[in-house]
């Protein structure tokens, strides 16, 4: 799960609604990606944070992200 958190730019944020939507299953050493619409006036760089679980329980971690 992904929970946009801030940016440094003044820019709006992503659009963030459909992000519920990225949930996926990963086998361990597996990348995912993430796919989301962005105004063209958006944030361009931004922070997120990515939730998880996996063997160890539930993990996160503060992630910055940019939008290509």
């Amino acid at each position: 799960m992904l929970t946009y958190l801030d940016a440094d730019d003044g820019l709006p944020p992503p659009y963030t609604r459909e992000w519920h939507r990225l949930a996926t299953t990963l086998a361990a050493g597996e990348h995912g990606s993430v796919i989301a619409g962005f105004a063209a006036n958006s944030t361009k760089l931004f922070r997120v944070t990515l939730r998880w679980k996996d063997a160890a329980g539930s993990q996160s971690k503060v992630v910055q992200l940019q939008r290509e």
